[in-house]
């Protein structure tokens, strides 16, 4: 004789419970729903410039990107071989890498040695403008991204 379990198996389970399963799905589905950041322009409302630098160096997925970046020691190494090397365009995107992962963990110290860097070995005014205002006031930059990435 067949047990119940295999008769659900083939025709699904009672009425009532497949409700109940139905709901508890639902509730999973909410439970995994990633929680929303604020917006970017919710926090930084009447600054342009500000906003414009944020987001350039806000990361949007901060857990798969620095997976993929590394480690700021490593990148700050890449950053310093090719600035020895005359390649300041690599040497730049290497630090601000490095600030980017810096101002995701709060570490402000880092973040201001890394955008100095960048800064350094920049010939482009757009990211110069975005290294300058950062350096401005980097309490607010590092008090903005606790907020942005909800810490």
């Amino acid at each position: 004789m067949a047990k119940p379990e295999d008769i659900y198996e083939m025709i699904g389970p009672p009425k009532d419970q497949a409700k109940l399963l139905r709901g508890a799905e639902q509730e999973q589905s909410r439970e995994e729903t990633p929680q929303i950041r604020p917006s970017l322009k919710d926090l930084v409302p009447n600054a342009p410039e500000f906003y414009e630098a944020l987001e350039y160096f806000l990361l949007g997925d901060p857990e798969r990107q620095i997976s993929q970046l590394g480690e700021p020691d490593s990148l700050l190494t890449k950053g310093d071989t090719a600035r020895a090397a005359g390649d300041n365009l690599h040497a730049r995107v290497e630090y601000e890498s490095a600030a980017k992962i810096a101002i995701y963990e709060q570490n402000k110290e880092a973040a201001k040695k890394f955008l100095v860097l960048a800064e350094e070995v920049s010939d482009n005014e757009k990211y110069s403008g975005f290294h300058r205002t950062l350096l401005k006031d980097i309490d607010q930059v590092v008090r903005i991204a606790k907020a942005y990435y909800g810490q």
